[in-house]
């Protein structure tokens, strides 16, 4: 099952939603290296679907987490759009 495979690929198992969405974009960014999307788009395409009940304040505030830690990139576009990615290697 789905929801099976993905908490044996991330280690993550259970109800906190917030390390099941921090490892699922981790992991989603290690087998992605070019990937960059918006709140909503990391909702439909990087989360593996149907596993997550989540809202966006949820996922988006992993991924502040996670642009602290400096494990992900932060841009805003000129729109205000704001669009994250793996950081770029120097």
């Amino acid at each position: 099952m789905k929801r099976q495979r993905l908490s044996m690929e991330t280690g993550v198992q259970g109800g906190d939603a917030s390390a099941r969405v921090r490892a699922a974009i981790l992991d989603y960014l290690a087998h992605n290296r070019d990937a960059a999307d918006t709140v909503r788009g990391i909702m439909n395409w990087w989360l593996p679907m149907g596993d997550f009940d989540v809202d966006s304040s949820t996922v988006e505030r992993v991924l502040e987490q996670l642009a602290a830690e400096g494990l992900v990139s932060v841009t805003r576009l000129a729109d205000g759009t704001v669009v994250y990615r793996r950081p770029a290697c120097p």
